[in-house]
């Protein structure tokens, strides 16, 4: 739009607007973590819309003049506005300045970089009142992100990055800033330090009955000399100030109020969680008061390198109640200070908290001894870190968290944990009515003959079962052993019991369930998007060429629910409410009928018998739309889904990247290339694994664009074609029995990791050339704890000039505990349960495992020094009082491992 056309929308807006509206602007300290904070749409006045910096500093100059009362509206882009010759100085009232697209790192506001200056570069101080500044980024300035003088300043979702001094400050000149709010923001220094010692996340002077709630402070630390400022800091006569439910990681210093003889007074610290790993060169207090009388400190968790994890000093400070704090440090007065203590702990070990090493303090058992349901009830603290309501079973817990029984104390994976074993190769000569060249991915693991099923090629989706061959190790894809058929491939779809009168044609999931395999199965474009049927049955698998096939079955959710099909562990199936789950994403065309991110939803198999016409309940654990995707933090689905920010250039068919003139996003999770292929519960753990493959992460993506390589798109596809990964979400069961119990709703999860996954057979063995090959398949083994891989084209071998065969790759996760087997039975009648581990793997396995003699099962914790090894029908007691942090128990059939009342077994799974 013209400059011209700018200056007329903005009479326009003035004559015909002069409204104030607003939205709650709420959050929870996830949204923050996940970046996807939903916007704040207050709006006061006439708004503008401005996308350059000229245009920047002409409306402030304009709501300084006229007395404010406006709302700036900021087009995508980065605008340096600050300088030592002039930044944003608000004396206005009633100001607003928010991302036109409502996504915090779609607009970013700079000064001229992040370095000591001799004048002032602040990027927006406000002095007026009731100035709002939401969802953007402020960063690389001078002085501070943002200052201010002015009352009720709100900021909401702002990332504030790489201030040369304090990020937020709150100056003392008329009066202070009084009933301001700071929440759902980022404040963080991208290197892991600071520039210098003199910096902080908020630093206020002279502030009454501010708000700061719901943020992130990350690496405010400082690089030499001396301590950095606090990460949270009101002080020089401050009063009456609410902290609550703040994530400070590896900051110098927590949450201070008050300072020497600079005083605070009164207000509230609660539910924060603050961590220090001591990796920096200084560590200093979680919390800390300083002639600072009449304040409580309530249920916050602390673990840090520092002595101290809460301090109360100075004779000025009285009246301070400090109760129900989580610590792995001393609460201490120091120089005179007296406060009231209860109900605080301060002996907390690494293994209480769900990832430490991320500074993550939520609790993993119910069963922490002091902590669990141990909290004095107080008016105060009605919810915890997550705005979970206490208490959420019995009574409140100590700390930040209140545990909820919901949770299941089983360790998360990260990809890291996965150990190639090994892969092999399928055949591609034709064999019964398909072969395997450009196979569709799906395949199903058998544990009776150690084989799969496999789906062939992709026009024909027939099945073929394959005995899986000696594993080896190699990039070689010559060297690899060939699978052999066990069964010849077979086409099912048209040989259902009730016809497929919806043209199903792509097979997207299959997993052997009592004997029966089953198959889901969806239309490859159903443009309408109308179709219900999902499911069949293969009811004897055994035997191929002439079973009958049941369906088609009608799971609720349609195309959301048919791909993937895994069982769920049985540590989660209360939790989850069934044993099987089904999963997809949108991996095929038509995007508005699948989820837009991996699925989970929990069936019940059982129901589909022959003559079951009714639509199959499913309870959705995960599941996202057009409307809630995965990337929610875009607001504009398109962008989003393309991962550009914005596009000011021609798109037509054959379009390249610089013809779009286009400015890449920041979207790595979930783009229009994202697919899940495979989904499955790692038994032990609580994590929910999906794999599959992603691109345009990098160069962005074009509908019908031509990539670098000169390669004309048949639809999206990343400007660069090397942009391509295969990638892993991995997800917290935890939350997903959260969405069961209602708490959280399907399309609010979100992962709390993800990223690329390297997986072996990225060439082209006939060319010699590196080719990206996507994971298009999976299946699950729990009796061996091995993951198979269907690598798409990875196994073409280097003499074949036209196939594209799949190769198989085998993962051992290595941080599986297991699943442990409790009869609840008296055996040997000694008045003792039993516990029997008979026919369970509960690995990982570390060399005692026999593949021919499944009914043997290990199970081990590392740094192990006590090895109890039970024969067959033999039993061995633990004896009362006998503690071990680590050891091993290898269990054969009839083994009992007998544990009396008493014996306190603490299972370590870490390193």
């Amino acid at each position: 739009m013209s400059h011209f056309y700018k200056s007329l929308v903005i009479l326009l807006f003035y004559f015909l607007c002069d409204i104030v509206s607003a939205n709650d602007c709420n959050c929870t300290i996830d949204d923050v973590f996940h970046n996807s904070v939903e916007s704040c749409t207050i709006t006061y006045g006439a708004t503008i819309t401005v996308g350059s910096p000229a245009e920047f500093r002409n409306a402030i100059t304009h709501a300084n003049s006229t007395g404010g009362d406006l709302t700036i509206l900021v087009e995508n882009g980065t605008y340096q506005i600050a300088s030592p010759s002039w930044y944003p100085y608000i004396t206005a009232s009633n100001v607003v300045i928010r991302s036109l697209s409502g996504i915090r790192d779609s607009v970013i506001l700079t000064g001229t970089g992040m370095r000591a200056i001799s004048d002032t570069e602040n990027v927006i101080f406000a002095v007026g009142d009731s100035i709002v500044i939401a969802d953007l980024t402020i960063r690389d300035c001078g002085n501070h992100g943002i200052a201010v003088s002015g009352d009720a300043l709100l900021v909401h979702n702002i990332r504030i990055q790489n201030t040369y001094e304090q990020m937020l400050k709150g100056v003392s000149s008329d009066g202070g800033s009084d009933g301001s709010k700071v929440q759902c923001s980022l404040f963080e220094y991208t290197a892991g330090v600071g520039p210098n010692w003199y910096i902080g996340g908020i630093d206020v002077h002279d502030g009454d009955d501010w708000m700061v709630r719901d943020n992130i402070f990350r690496s405010i630390a400082s690089p030499a000399d001396r301590l950095a400022e606090h990460a949270i800091h009101f002080w020089n006569h401050s009063s009456n100030v609410i902290a609550e439910r703040n994530w400070i990681i590896n900051c110098d210093r927590g949450i201070g109020y008050g300072l020497g003889t600079s005083p605070a007074s009164g207000g509230i610290i609660r539910n924060n969680m603050i961590y220090n790993d001591g990796t920096g060169l200084f560590v200093d207090v979680g919390i800390g008061l300083e002639s600072c009388p009449d304040t409580k400190i309530y249920n916050n968790s602390i673990f840090s390198s520092y002595t101290n994890a809460i301090e109360y000093r100075f004779e000025s400070t009285t009246n301070v109640d400090i109760r129900n704090n989580l610590t792995n440090g001393l609460i201490r007065s120091r120089n005179g200070g007296t406060a009231t203590l209860g109900s605080n702990f301060t002996n907390a070990i690494p293994s209480m908290f769900k990832l430490l090493a991320e500074g993550n303090l939520r609790l993993v058992s119910d069963e922490i001894v002091g902590v669990i349901d141990s909290a004095d009830p107080l008016d105060e603290v009605s919810v915890d870190i997550d705005q979970i309501l206490r208490p959420n079973n019995n009574e409140n817990d100590i700390g930040a968290h209140e545990y909820s029984k919901t949770s299941i104390a089983l360790p998360l994976i990260q990809i890291s944990d996965l150990e190639f074993l090994g892969g092999f190769r399928i055949p591609g000569n034709e064999q019964g009515e398909s072969n395997a060249n450009y196979a569709s991915g799906a395949i199903a693991y058998n544990s009776l003959n150690h084989s799969i099923f496999l789906v062939g090629h992709n026009h024909e989706d027939a099945i073929a079962e394959f005995a899986i061959p000696e594993l080896k190790q190699t990039e070689i894809i010559d060297d690899l052993n060939l699978a052999t058929f066990l069964q010849d491939f077979k086409q099912i779809l048209g040989s259902t019991t009730n016809g497929n009168a919806q043209n199903l044609d792509q097979i997207t999931g299959m997993h052997l369930i009592d004997g029966r395999l089953m198959v889901n199965v969806i239309e490859y474009y159903d443009a309408p998007g109308d179709n219900s049927q999902t499911t069949l049955f293969v009811e004897s698998p055994s035997n191929l060429a002439s079973s009958l096939v049941t369906g088609y079955y009608h799971l609720a959710d349609k195309a959301h629910a048919a791909g993937w099909i895994s069982e769920i562990p049985e540590s989660w199936t209360a939790e989850l409410g069934g044993q099987y789950l089904v999963g997809s994403s949108s991996k095929y065309p038509i995007a508005s009928r699948h989820s837009i991110g991996p699925s989970a939803f929990v069936f019940d198999p059982s129901s589909m018998t022959i003559n079951t016409t009714q639509v199959i309940s499913t309870i959705s654990l995960l599941d996202f739309s057009l409307a809630t995707p995965l990337h929610a933090n875009f607001s504009h689905y398109d962008n989003a889904f393309y991962n550009l920010i914005e596009v000011n250039g021609e798109t037509p068919s054959g379009h390249t990247f610089q013809d779009a003139d286009a400015t890449v996003g920041n979207n790595h999770i979930w783009t229009s290339e994202s697919q899940a292929s495979y989904g499955f519960i790692v038994p032990g753990t609580s994590s929910y694994l999906t794999l599959g493959s992603s691109g345009g992460h990098q160069s962005g993506i074009g509908y019908k664009a031509t990539q670098n390589d000169g390669y004309l798109c048949g639809g999206p596809c990343p400007y660069h074609a090397e942009d391509y990964y295969n990638y892993y979400w991995l997800w917290d069961v935890n939350d997903l029995a959260k969405v069961k119990s209602g708490i959280m709703n399907p399309h609010d999860v979100r992962p709390y990791t993800y990223g690329q996954f390297t997986v072996p057979y990225q060439i082209d063995a006939n060319k010699g050339s590196v080719e990206f090959h996507e994971i298009s398949g999976g299946s699950f083994d729990p009796s061996s704890g091995i993951l198979y891989l269907s690598i798409s084209d990875g196994g073409t071998p280097s003499n074949s000039v036209y196939g594209r065969v799949p190769a198989i790759a085998a993962y051992r996760i290595n941080t599986i505990l297991g699943e442990e087997v409790r009869d609840g039975i008296d055996n040997n009648g000694d008045g003792r349960i039993d516990e029997t581990l008979v026919n369970k793997w509960v690995g990982p396995l570390n060399g005692n495992w026999n593949e021919n003699a499944q009914n043997w099962s290990s199970k081990h914790f590392p740094n192990s020094n006590n090895i109890v090894v039970i024969g067959s029908g033999s039993s061995v007691t633990i004896p009362i009082g006998f503690t071990a942090e680590a050891f091993s128990i290898i269990v054969s059939s009839n083994g009992k491992l007998d544990i009396p009342p008493g014996a306190e077994l603490i299972l370590n799974a870490s390193e």
